[in-house]
């Protein structure tokens, strides 16, 4: 629930700690928010590092994304990692991905799991990252782009 506790939670509750809330992005057991500064925090489910804090220790309350390189624009989360964009539109676009790797959904061409925000991998033309279960796809100019399982 992010509200510093694990109580069951019948009527919404305060996300503790968080700034100016642009968007939010929900995994299978895990939530980020982008907030309006560009920066990501993440709490929840933290089995595979997909809080991107360098633990892999679970969190009651949201934590900062570590290495992320700049601000951020778009958000993604999968079942167990999660994916951001850069913030500027010009060319290459950078993304970053943390979290469970075993099915390459990380985009770094490996099967390593990450818990804090990779070195960016770069794409031309992408626009807009997505994430579901254990893939990630890119929108791109000239269609789309996936990698992963699903």
């Amino acid at each position: 629930m992010g509200d510093g506790t694990t109580i069951y939670r019948a009527a919404p509750v305060d996300v503790v700690g968080l700034g100016n809330v642009q968007s939010l992005s929900l995994g299978l057991y895990h939530t980020c928010a982008f907030l309006n500064d560009g920066t990501i925090r993440c709490w929840g489910n933290n089995s595979w590092g997909q809080l991107g804090d360098h633990t892999t220790t679970n969190r009651s309350t949201p934590v900062s994304v570590s290495g992320l390189f700049g601000p951020q624009s778009s958000l993604a989360t999968g079942d167990f990692h999660t994916c951001a964009a850069q913030i500027d539109y010009t060319e290459p676009k950078h993304f970053q991905f943390w979290g469970m790797n075993a099915y390459g959904q990380l985009a770094d061409g490996t099967q390593i799991s990450r818990s804090y925000a990779s070195t960016p991998v770069f794409r031309y033309g992408i626009y807009a990252v997505f994430a579901e279960g254990s893939a990630t796809c890119a929108e791109s100019w000239t269609g789309s782009e996936c990698w992963g399982y699903y």
